[in-house]
């Protein structure tokens, strides 16, 4: 069989990194570098998602106006 990564998986695999996750538990024997690819593929569209998280949850902080500053005992 010939080892080569899909770029639909690869991509698949960024979106939703569990399923890269699962890909390369599933092809890691059969297909070693396409499952690596898979894995790389899937963690790098995890970090990014955190990153993005942190950035919005962040922004939308600093927007949000302070209740804590304007209340009174």
């Amino acid at each position: 069989m010939e080892d080569r990564t899909s770029v639909g998986l690869a991509i698949v695999s960024f979106i939703f990194p569990i399923v890269g996750l699962i890909l390369f538990f599933a092809k890691k024997k059969d297909t070693p570098k396409a499952a690596k690819s898979y894995l790389i593929a899937a963690v790098i569209g995890f970090v990014i998602g955190i990153v993005l998280n942190v950035i919005v949850v962040t922004a939308a902080g600093s927007m949000a106006p302070s209740t804590l500053a304007s209340t009174a005992i």
